[in-house]
C-alpha cells in the first residue's frame, strides 16, 4: 500500500473537487520580526509562539535558491537537475522558463540525490554518467563550474550524499554491487580521508546530520528484518547507540530529520498498520506520535524554528493536501490543523510565509512545483519541466563567498 501511495504522490495529486476546508484559529506559520533562527532552551520545552499577522502589503518577497530534478523529454530516461531563484515568483516575468540546468540528463544519465553545501556554493550529487548501473558521487558549483568526481569505484554504488553543517565533510552510502549490505562512509573534503560509521546491522541507510554536526542518525536493518532501527553515532567518540528497542517500518527513501535544536527526529512510520508522523526524543529515545487519524501521513518536515510540522495528508477518499500543525511535546496530538493544497512540502528557509509544494497543473496530468503563500492562500506555478523526480527539492539562502 505504501509503495503505491509513494508512487501516487510523486506522479501527482488529484486536486479536490471542493475547496479544502481549514480549521479555525490555525496557527501563524511565519516570523516577520527577525530572520535569525531563535535559540531554544533545551531545559524547557517551549510552546509554539504566535507571531503578529502582517498585512498583505508587509509580506516579504520569497528569497533564496531552489534545486529540483526532472525529466525534460518524454522519451528520455535521463534525469537533469535545475536551479531556480525563487524571487521570480513575485516578479512580473514569473518563473516559467527561468530555471537553469545545472546537470543535463539528456544523454540518459541519472543525476539525482543532490545535497547543497551549507553556504549554497557547491552541490554534491549521485550520477551514473560515467558507467552503466553503477553510480558515483560528484561535486559541482552552483554556477555550473568545476564539476569534480568524488568517488570512482566500479564495483560499489555511492549514493545519498549529505553535507556536514560546517561544510568540511560529506556522509554517504556505499552499496557494493556483489553484496547484500550497505554502509555509511564519511569523506573529508580537506584531506580525502574516508572513515566508516559503526553499525550493528547489515544495512545502514539515509544518514542525516544533527544541526551542530556532532552526531549522525541513520536507519539500519538486516536482510530478514521487517522494519528498521534508528541509530545515532557520536562523531567525537565514534560510538553508536540504538534509539529503538524494536524495529518499526519507516517510509522508504525519506530520512528522519533533526529539529533545528537537535532535540528531536521526525519521520513517517507504520504504527499499528497506519502511516503516521512520529517524533523521537534523541536523548531519551521516547517516541511521540504526532498524527493519529484515518489519513496516510507522509513526508514530514519541520518549520525552521521547529514550532510547526508540515506533511502530506492523503485521505481515504483519495483527496490529498498538506497538513500543518503545531508541535507540542507535552501533548503532541493536540493543536489545530491547517490544510492547504498540494503535497510534499518544503518550508521557506527564512521564516517567510511560503512553502514549495507539488500540485497538478490545471487542465493537465503534469505535476509541477508551486509557491504557496500562507497569508494570501494563493498558488503560483514556478516550474514547467515535464516530470518531477522523487528527490525532494531543497530551498536555501546562499551565503556570499
Amino acid at each position: 500500500m505504501l509503495v503505491a501511495v509513494l508512487s501516487w504522490c510523486f506522479a501527482g495529486c488529484t486536486p479536490p473537487a471542493e475547496p479544502i476546508s481549514t480549521f479555525t484559529e490555525a496557527p501563524t506559520l511565519y516570523v516577520t520580526e527577525s530572520s535569525t533562527q531563535p535559540e531554544v532552551d533545551s531545559t524547557v520545552e517551549p510552546s509554539p509562539t504566535i507571531s503578529p499577522v502582517p498585512t498583505v502589503e508587509e509580506l516579504p518577497d520569497p528569497q533564496g535558491m531552489l534545486i529540483f530534478s526532472s525529466q525534460t523529454e518524454h522519451e528520455n530516461v535521463g534525469v537533469s537537475f535545475f536551479l531556480l531563484n525563487v524571487s521570480c515568483a513575485t516578479s512580473s516575468e514569473g518563473c516559467i522558463g527561468a530555471e537553469r540546468v545545472l546537470m543535463d540528463g539528456s544523454d540518459g544519465a541519472l543525476n539525482r540525490e543532490f545535497s547543497t553545501s551549507p553556504d549554497g556554493q557547491r552541490i554534491a550529487f549521485r550520477s551514473d554518467r560515467d558507467r552503466l548501473r553503477v553510480s558515483d558521487l560528484y561535486l559541482i558549483r552552483s554556477d555550473g563550474s568545476d564539476l569534480t568526481r568524488l568517488t570512482d569505484t566500479a564495483d560499489i554504488s555511492e549514493m545519498l550524499p549529505a553535507w556536514s553543517p560546517d561544510g568540511t565533510s560529506i556522509a554517504y552510502i556505499e552499496r557494493p554491487i556483489s553484496e547484500s549490505a550497505s554502509r555509511i562512509a564519511l569523506l573529508s573534503l580537506d584531506t580525502g580521508e574516508r572513515i566508516y560509521l559503526p553499525q550493528d546491522h547489515a544495512f545502514a541507510w539515509l544518514p542525516t546530520w544533527s544541526p551542530d554536526g556532532s552526531v549522525i542518525a541513520y536507519f539500519s536493518h538486516d536482510e530478514d528484518t521487517e522494519g528498521s532501527w534508528i541509530t545515532i553515532v557520536d562523531l567525537d567518540t565514534m560510538t553508536a547507540r540504538q534509539l529503538l528497542e524494536d524495529p518499526i517500518v519507516f517510509e522508504y527513501g525519506v530520512p528522519a530529520t533533526f529539529s533545528s535544536d537537535g532535540s528531536y527526529l521526525i519521520f513517517t512510520a507504520n504504527i499499528e498498520g497506519q502511516e503516521d508522523i512520529a517524533v523521537l526524543d534523541t536523548e531519551t529515545g521516547e517516541m511521540l506520535i504526532v498524527t493519529n487519524d484515518e489519513s496516510l501521513n507522509l513526508y514530514p518536515t519541520w518549520s525552521p524554528d521547529r514550532s510547526q510540522i508540515a506533511y502530506t495528508c492523503l485521505h481515504r477518499d483519495g483527496q490529498t493536501g498538506i497538513c500543518i500543525k503545531p508541535f507540542i511535546p507535552e501533548d503532541p496530538l493536540e493543536g489545530d490543523v491547517l490544510e492547504i493544497p498540494g503535497g510534499v512540502p518544503v518550508w521557506s528557509p527564512d521564516y517567510g510565509p511560503y512553502l514549495i509544494v507539488r500540485h497538478p497543473v490545471e487542465g493537465s496530468d503534469d505535476v509541477e512545483l508551486f509557491l504557496y503563500c500562507l497569508e494570501t492562500d494563493t498558488l503560483t506555478q514556478i516550474t514547467d519541466t515535464y516530470f518531477l523526480q522523487q528527490d525532494i527539492p531543497q530551498w536555501w539562502i546562499p551565503v556570499d563567498p
